[in-house]
């Protein structure tokens, strides 16, 4: 592409010079200028180097009266040149912002990839709990990665356990309901979220630890207070990853912990 261009310049420029070197003024010019220095040339005889030297100056004579009579479309053809090179150098200059935009590109993509988000489940914990009124839980989400991450569908619930009911892993079925709505993260940030609906009543009586006559003596809840969720967030670059998360309340602390023994039950992809 810039040989071509480089290519038109030259014929453009030879075009004009031949158009220069022709016209009728300019030939008019050198002969009149010619035959002055023939009759200045019959009293001294030049020698080579001075003819050569009279016949430029000659051209260049003639060159400038030409130019000067012909100053108004001098200036156009300068215009148009100048117009050409300005043009040339814009192209030049948009190819190599285009060039320095794609290597941009491609450093944040691979950032991007090596520098992910992780949204997690920092902690859940309840306020005051009070006898026959709906246990108001909070549950805190931390970014901890190195990039932003949004959170676009998400499930949440609270259920009543019997101590003795065997734990169910959270269902890898991504058609849920989303109960947060769009949430996004920047890296390092954290958010506070309520618990969105359907909290169960607190009883004493239910949840307060108990003691067992065993040998040696234990304590043990009837039921527990769990919490489970999972949600699916993305990063800049469109990838999706899941967290998934199952706890239980310890009502003495008013905060919901992992389940013993069952770590597979809160995760992140």
């Amino acid at each position: 592409m810039r040989a071509i261009q480089y290519l038109a310049a030259l014929l453009v420029v030879g075009f004009g010079l031949w158009i220069f070197g022709t016209s009728s003024s300019f030939q008019t010019c050198t002969t009149e200028q010619a035959a002055a220095n023939a009759e200045q040339g019959q009293k001294n005889l030049p020698s080579l180097v001075l003819a050569g030297a009279n016949r430029a100056a000659i051209y260049a004579r003639c060159g400038g009266h030409v130019i000067y009579e012909y100053r108004d479309f001098a200036t156009a053809v300068a215009t148009v040149f100048i117009a050409i090179f300005t043009f040339t150098l814009w192209q030049s200059t948009k190819r190599m912002m285009k060039a320095t935009q794609t290597a941009v590109d491609l450093a944040r993509q691979e950032f991007l990839s090596t520098h992910r988000p992780k949204i997690i489940l920092r902690e859940a914990f309840t306020t005051e709990l009070k006898e026959g009124e709906d246990v108001r839980i909070r549950l805190h989400f931390a970014n901890i990665g190195e990039t932003a991450g949004t959170i676009f569908r998400s499930e949440v619930s609270a259920v009543v356990v019997p101590s003795e009911r065997v734990m169910i892993h959270p269902t890898l079925d991504l058609n849920f309901d989303d109960a947060f709505g769009r949430i996004t993260l920047r890296a390092g940030e954290a958010r506070t979220i309520d618990f969105p609906s359907g909290p169960p009543t607190w009883r004493a009586d239910m949840f307060r630890l108990k003691s067992v006559l065993t040998m040696p003596v234990t304590t043990r809840r009837d039921h527990t207070i769990q919490i489970s969720g999972q949600f699916l967030y993305s990063d800049e670059l469109g990838i999706n990853r899941r967290t998934a998360f199952r706890r239980e309340l310890h009502p003495e602390r008013r905060r919901f912990y992992l389940i013993p023994d069952e770590p597979d039950l809160d995760y992140q992809d």
